[in-house]
């Protein structure tokens, strides 16, 4: 109700006679006097509504854009890749593959199975720790050759995206790693070698549940040969995957299921000259934040 609205009111209440019994002027005066009450409250109300209004947050789909900032954003804060709601995360992951070498000496056409566990904690503001652990042992039929693989990952990671329809998390930490490989022209063996590890992880998503994935991973570890018998070499690690996702949102948290093949590859590992990778397909099941 505006003034305006007020004083047609009130000329109306003067110029028409009520019904019943007269009113004095002090009850005039007292009714426009409550009047004027009520309008002032509504007028106030209306202010502090429109206050409320003008300092909301606003929803954007770009308030978080398309760096890791805005964290404190309270409208995408759990919304966001970069600012989830903190903790903890993992996968496990099934692996089957074969072994080539470069001279083609100890290849095993033969598919062999291999894990791959990793747990962490994320925090709100995307960054957070893991660890990795891979194993994986292949053997000839008559045991005469043999390649066993562990490594131990330790990392630092953080998230970030990619324009629209990217995002993704760069790790980096230390390796620790066993290798014992054996074939008719002598035996490796690698114990505790330790170094830097690199990885980059992609997601890109192409429906609201299915993504395509790639991972790539890099790592230098210094370590003794034959239990120390020799001077420190340095074995350069490299790992390519990539495949298919499929996610579903529960709550605070994103379950997923991946398929697609892999690649490592070990340089220097047969008799210090020749390398040896590993190929083939593996399936994994994980939750993140």
């Amino acid at each position: 109700m505006t003034r305006s609205t007020l004083a047609i009111a009130v000329a109306i209440a003067f110029a028409v006679p009520t019904m019943g019994s007269a009113q004095t002027n002090d009850e005039l005066t007292q009714k426009i006097a409550n009047l004027e009450a009520r309008l002032n409250q509504m007028e106030q109300e209306q202010v502090s509504f429109v206050n409320t209004i003008a300092s909301a947050p606003v929803c954007a789909t770009d308030t978080c854009g398309d760096s890791c900032g805005g964290c404190g954003d309270t409208c995408c804060r759990n919304r966001s890749w970069c600012c989830p709601e903190a903790g903890a995360f993992g996968e496990i992951e099934l692996l089957y593959m074969s072994l080539k070498e470069t001279d083609n000496d100890t290849t095993q056409d033969k598919l062999y199975s291999g894990t791959r566990t990793t747990f962490g904690y994320m925090n709100d503001k995307g960054r957070g720790f893991q660890v990795r652990y891979f194993e994986i042992a292949i053997r000839a039929e008559d045991s005469s050759e043999r390649f066993d693989l562990d490594t131990l990952d330790l990392e630092y990671l953080s998230r970030f995206k990619l324009g629209c329809n990217w995002r993704g998390d760069i790790s980096m930490g230390l390796r620790l790693m066993d290798l014992d490989n054996a074939s008719g022209f002598g035996q490796d063996e690698w114990e505790d070698a330790l170094g830097p590890v690199i990885g980059v992880n992609l997601i890109g998503e192409m429906t609201k549940n299915l993504s395509v994935y790639g991972r790539v991973r890099q790592a230098f570890v210094y370590g003794s040969e034959d239990g120390g018998s020799d001077p420190d070499d340095v074995i350069p690690m490299s790992e390519l995957a990539f495949g298919l996702e499929y996610a579903r949102q529960l709550n605070s948290s994103e379950m997923y299921l991946r398929g697609g093949v892999e690649g490592q590859l070990l340089e220097s590992v047969y008799n210090d000259d020749e390398d040896a990778s590993i190929v083939g397909i593996g399936m994994a099941l994980g939750f993140r934040r």
